[in-house]
């Protein structure tokens, strides 16, 4: 039996948006809760916004939210640094920040983008606005310097986020062609009673389920292209995702085959992400595990099955659209690179999942063979019949491969148990290592202190963590993740030089 290969590459989430009081800038960092349109947003942008060093405090004294800028600069530390409102009075004197992060206290609007605020400053014209701004803390400051007086770093809460995960399987008849299916392995994995992944994490992953099985359609969007078959994502899902489950696997008899399904996987993409972008939802990371045994074909075109620049397109979509792609390649198609196409001119096979787990964590994907110009007529992956002339994804020459591989034999008896520990761990990182902080992080993330279990983390290091777009959402990766995952405390503070 030919081994199957998994793609497993961890994606990066867009996370719910948690309000949070503004924090002192540091060294350029602009932080603000984004809760407050009026007032509290313009205290960030005046104060507290790197390209505001100086200007911040004028701008913020001719707001009619000076006032309310004030307080939000004031509930920055008790210390009272960079408050955005200090500025509403005496031309705006006392000025929201004299550095590039907001933390300088006391200075005019002159005040240079390095923290050292203009000599004319001084805690009087400070005062000048204390009433309106909340600058009483700043009282103290004499526009001399003692930007960093009191200043300690600021602790955080970081917390777990219930991530969502469809399980978007292919229904095909392929899945069912082997002596165990790749159905009844993966079936196994995923919703066996002690061992299954869903049964022991769905308390922790709002679980979804669909199940795709194609035939040919009039266009890519067309309905009729495949029967999506779901169960809602919802916590403690399992008996609702078991039964569905096991209702389509009885549908198929080796010995009376129904007609021939096929596997359009940009279809299903699409539809699961839609699924996972409907506002109904819960917030949180969201994420597609797509298992399949084959290449993918396309609504309007079932053979030859040429549907891989369609399908990375869709996974593109997808992650752009906040929903993460792992992919799971079961059979002989993803025994090894190109296997299974038929001119050897598209990405088949294994290099169709790269392309595939890269697309799903954002990473750039190398092009077709020939197509380091997907535009040029050499690109010979555009004449396919599937592409009718247009690569339609968006593709990088010598792009890195970031997923990672995992074989196994579908016919080996313990193959549930191994796919069910490789997925299992995959999927506890994502409940335990994907968190949100209570503040936005604007600034240069690098500076922010994380500890995991009293060791050090590095921002974007391999065993250290990375945050999301929305500047709120961390990722613990490698070693700090099993460290998280096993139970070990995690510190996360915001640093003011």
């Amino acid at each position: 039996m030919t081994a199957g290969i998994f793609k497993l590459a961890r994606a990066g989430a867009t996370l719910v948006l948690v309000a949070g009081a503004v924090l002192p800038g540091c060294s350029g960092d602009s932080r603000s809760s984004g809760t407050d349109d009026d007032s509290a947003a313009r205290a960030g942008s005046a104060g507290l916004g790197a390209s505001a060093a100086g200007r911040g405090g004028a701008a913020a004294g001719r707001s009619p939210g000076a006032g309310q800028g004030g307080h939000a600069g004031a509930e920055q530390i008790a210390a009272g640094r960079g408050g955005a409102g200090r500025g509403g009075g005496a031309g705006g004197a006392g000025g929201a920040g004299g550095t590039a992060g907001g933390i300088g206290v006391g200075g005019d609007s002159g005040a240079n983008a390095g923290g050292e605020p203009a000599a004319s400053g001084g805690a009087g014209a400070a005062e000048a606005s204390a009433g309106q701004s909340g600058a009483a803390e700043s009282a103290g400051d004499d526009g001399n310097g003692g930007a960093t007086s009191g200043c300690e770093p600021v602790s955080v809460t970081a917390s777990v986020v219930v991530p969502t995960v469809e399980l978007l399987i292919d229904n095909s008849a392929s899945m069912f062609s082997t002596t165990p299916t790749a159905w009844a392995s993966f079936y196994g994995a995923l919703m066996d009673a002690s061992s299954g992944v869903v049964k022991n994490l769905e308390d922790k992953i709002r679980f979804g389920f669909l199940s795709y099985k194609g035939s040919k359609g009039t266009s890519e969007t067309d309905p009729a292209c495949a029967t999506m078959t779901g169960v809602t994502p919802a916590l403690d899902n399992y008996d609702a995702i078991n039964a569905t489950y096991v209702d389509l696997g009885g549908d198929y008899s080796q010995q009376h085959p129904p007609p021939r399904w096929e596997s359009p996987g940009n279809y299903a993409i699409a539809y699961a992400a839609a699924t996972l972008t409907d506002p109904g939802l819960p917030a949180g990371p969201k994420y597609i595990l797509l298992a399949t045994d084959g290449s993918p074909n396309t609504c309007e075109v079932l053979d030859p099955q040429c549907g891989e620049d369609r399908a990375v397109k869709a996974a593109q979509d997808a992650y752009a659209a906040g929903v993460g792609l792992m992919v799971v390649g079961l059979g002989g198609d993803f025994s090894q690179a190109d296997s299974g196409c038929t001119d050897g001119q598209d990405h088949c096979g294994l290099d169709h999942l790269n392309d595939l787990a890269n697309a799903g964590v954002g990473a750039p994907v190398l092009p077709p063979p020939g197509c380091d110009d997907p535009t040029a007529d050499s690109c010979f992956a555009r004449f396919d019949i599937c592409n009718k002339g247009a690569l339609i994804a968006a593709y990088t020459p010598d792009a890195a491969q970031v997923g990672t591989t995992f074989t196994v034999d579908p016919s080996d008896s313990d193959a549930a148990s191994t796919l069910a520990s490789t997925l299992g761990t995959l999927l506890q990182h994502l409940a335990a290592c994907t968190l949100t902080l209570d503040v936005v992080v604007t600034g240069d993330p690098s500076l922010v202190s994380v500890t995991v279990g009293g060791v050090s983390r590095t921002y974007g290091a391999p065993d250290g963590w990375v945050l999301a777009s929305d500047q709120k959402t961390m990722t613990l990766e490698g070693a700090a993740c099993d460290a998280r995952s096993s139970g070990a405390e995690l510190t996360v503070a915001l640093p003011c030089h």
